[in-house]
């Protein structure tokens, strides 16, 4: 680059000294800085050029990454709606879960309001008592046999 810069600056003054010699000072001074103004519009049109191209490829880069932040918008989207459904589904088995243990407490509740006095289920009382009085056949205190029946 400085080997360039040597010739275009020793060039410049040959042509100049040239331009002296045969047309005079006025003359090569005009002609010489006509040059050197030509090669600096050149010089400032090339920076102007450099400068939009690099504010072409920041406009480039910046709305490639606007794009990739709407992808991951768009993905945090589906997640968010399938979480939404998911949501939803569990709630919907659920409602049909108490819905059912709803009806099925009715019905027990029915079936103990319709059930005679006399088979009653075992109380805290039968219980404590089978435990310490047991005779040999397997009744309990009262002798009347408590039977066990699970409540679900």
């Amino acid at each position: 680059m400085r080997y360039v810069t040597t010739l275009v600056i020793g060039f410049l003054v040959l042509a100049g000294w040239w331009l002296e010699s045969r047309f005079g000072a006025m003359a090569a001074l005009a002609i010489v800085g006509s040059i050197v103004g030509a090669g600096l519009v050149i010089a400032g049109l090339l920076v102007g050029l450099a400068h939009q191209r690099t504010t072409l490829q920041a406009a480039t880069t910046f709305h490639n990454a606007i794009a990739g932040v709407d992808r991951a918008n768009l993905a945090i989207d589906r997640e968010r709606a399938r979480l939404e459904r998911s949501y939803t589904e569990a709630r919907l088995r659920l409602d049909q879960i108490d819905a059912r243990r709803v009806d099925q407490i009715a019905q027990q509740r029915a079936q103990l309001i319709a059930r005679p006095q006399q088979a009653r289920p075992a109380t805290w009382q039968d219980w404590n008592s089978w435990g310490e009085e047991a005779d040999t056949n397997g009744g309990n205190a009262n002798g009347a046999g408590a039977t066990w029946q699970m409540i679900e």
